[in-house]
């Protein structure tokens, strides 16, 4: 029993029961920023009745950080551990058939995580502009509209956005079949509709994500 616990097999198990969840949260998240296209009180109001939530929006977000901190773990551990069984590498790689994508997951993994820290440090924390904490509409909520214009606004932050959401796009793209795999849900017969499936998502995040910054960036929402 033990030793199937430290296997890779579990890892790679437990990496994607922690990953659903995780990309749940990703779609629904991207779908509440999208409520910024339905003007000002929308999107206010979404933000209000979360922050509504009290303690269970914390408890949210504590379960998301767990589930975040296991999932990178053995990420980590399981590259450590594919690197240290094949020391050498092949002359002719035999990742020719594996997407750009499954072989950079470690990368692209690593930079989301500076990203994602950016992200909570500028708009959750509100201490790289420390201004959004001072922004209120008429009705006494957080102007997350507003601060949003304010964010976007500026070239720098939104190209960090983009190339934030572009490689979470890409760790999608490659999570959402894995992990289908790893549960053993992979077979012959829907494997063409999940190997389908997985781009879509991720072409879905990373535009879904992408669009808001641009649009405020080229002034579509001001």
């Amino acid at each position: 029993m033990s030793s199937y616990i430290t296997s890779s097999v579990a890892k790679k198990y437990i990496m994607a029961l922690t990953g659903i969840p995780l990309m749940l949260f990703i779609f629904g998240h991207m779908l509440g920023n999208l409520q910024i296209f339905l003007g000002a009180d929308a999107i206010n109001n979404y933000a209000a009745t979360l922050q509504g939530l009290g303690g269970f929006l914390w408890a949210i977000r504590i379960t998301l950080f767990v589930l975040f901190i296991t999932h990178a773990i053995l990420s980590s551990i399981l590259y450590v551990e594919n690197k240290l069984a094949r020391p050498v590498s092949y002359h002719k790689p035999a990742t020719v058939v594996a997407t750009l994508t499954s072989r950079t997951m470690i990368i692209t993994g690593l930079i989301i995580v500076c990203f994602l820290v950016f992200h909570i440090f500028h708009y959750t924390v509100q201490s790289i502009d420390p201004s959004f904490k001072h922004l209120f509409d008429t009705q006494g909520r957080h102007d997350v509209y507003t601060m949003l214009i304010k964010g976007f606004s500026n070239s720098s932050i939104t190209s960090i956005y983009l190339l934030g959401v572009v490689l979470l796009g890409a760790h999608v793209h490659h999570a959402a079949a894995s992990a289908l795999q790893s549960l053993g849900l992979m077979n012959h017969k829907y494997a063409k509709y999940i190997n389908f499936a997985g781009p879509l998502l991720g072409v879905i995040v990373a535009v879904g994500y992408a669009v808001v910054p641009l649009c405020v960036l080229f002034k579509v929402i001001k």
